[in-house]
């Protein structure tokens, strides 16, 4: 009994092994990349001035590595486009009626050629569109602030679905996508603290590295 359950066993053992080697191997490779976007800001480790400019600018190669294996993707003449929106911190904050918006009254948007960038929503958000030149993307805007307080800049990536199929060598690709500030640094994330409502900041506070964000102060 024992040697008819071997042989069988031995016969699914090579049926699957045989199967196995027919499938084309892009079908059995599983790859998810983690790709980070270069953004800045001018300096804000000291609080702002109303009256005074802050610039945030993108700047990124075409050839994006992978943080999580290394792999490198050659991304030329893609259409990078971000939305980014602009927040007041204060205690009393509330998505209802998108309260915390920022707008016209408490600063000035200001284009500057470098990338197709809009206003959108009475001013509270930006379109961001980078431009590509020379293996490099590229977009700027500049903020006039006209009030003092606590601001809070953060960005929706709307690039996803924009590289589904890098490498027609693997058909199961992911990919992960994050804005990198400053090189990383905290970038103002305590200001954050402020706002009483801490269960709906606890995804702005966890997700605030990935989604390119900032806070500001800005005082008389």
């Amino acid at each position: 009994m024992k040697t008819k359950y071997s042989w069988a066993i031995l016969g699914v053992v090579l049926y699957l092994t045989f199967f196995s080697s027919c499938i084309d191997p892009k079908w059995k490779c599983v790859r998810g990349y983690r790709l980070f976007l270069d953004a800045y800001t001018t300096d804000i480790t000291q609080p702002l001035h109303v009256g005074d400019t802050l610039t945030y600018w993108f700047h990124f190669s075409d050839t994006l590595v992978d943080s999580r294996e290394g792999y490198k993707l050659y991304l030329p003449d893609k259409n990078f486009n971000f939305l980014q929106y602009l927040i007041r911190v204060y205690p009393e904050a509330t998505y209802e009626g998108w309260e915390w918006e920022a707008g016209p009254e408490e600063l000035s948007l200001i284009f500057t050629g470098i990338g197709d960038n809009f206003s959108l929503d009475n001013g509270t958000a930006v379109g961001i569109v980078c431009d590509y030149s020379d293996g490099y993307y590229n977009s700027e805007v500049k903020y006039l602030f006209n009030k003092a307080g606590f601001y809070y800049f953060y960005i929706s990536p709307n690039i996803e679905g924009l590289v589904d199929d890098y490498d027609p060598e693997c058909i199961n690709e992911t990919f992960l996508w994050g804005i990198n500030v400053n090189n990383g640094a905290d970038n103002n994330i305590e200001i954050l603290d402020i706002i009483n409502d801490k269960e709906m900041m606890s995804g702005h506070k966890g997700n605030f590295h990935t989604w390119g964000s900032f806070c500001v102060e800005v005082v008389e």
